[in-house]
């Protein structure tokens, strides 16, 4: 259910950059990322729904929004900042990363 993670993604994390164009590529790797979530939560319940994945995606963008690198509120020693995506955010490995909390450190 893309467009309804969309939805989601802009409803849980309004100040981060909005999907202007979902195309083929970002589809897949949305596609990707849903199937993990659903084996994972197959493995624990035995079953799937897409009530189940659609509320883990909204437990993932609001674990997302308490992240200050990922919303854009940490200045590197560059002086940039990084904004995390929906793109980024839904890519597999990226997603592992942020589920293991590699994103959430206060330094």
């Amino acid at each position: 259910p893309h467009q309804e993670i969309v939805d989601l993604y802009h409803e849980c994390l309004p100040a981060l950059p909005r999907v202007a164009v979902w195309n083929e590529k970002r589809q897949g790797y949305l596609r990707v990322s849903w199937n993990q979530v659903a084996d994972d939560i197959k493995k624990e319940t035995g079953e799937f729904t897409k009530e189940d994945g659609l509320n883990w995606w909204r437990k993932y963008f609001i674990f997302v929004s308490k992240s200050k690198f990922l919303t854009g509120q940490v200045t590197s020693k560059n002086g940039r900042q990084f904004v995390a995506d929906l793109e980024f955010l839904v890519k597999s490995g990226n997603l592992i990363k942020v589920s293991e909390y590699k994103y959430h450190r206060e330094d």
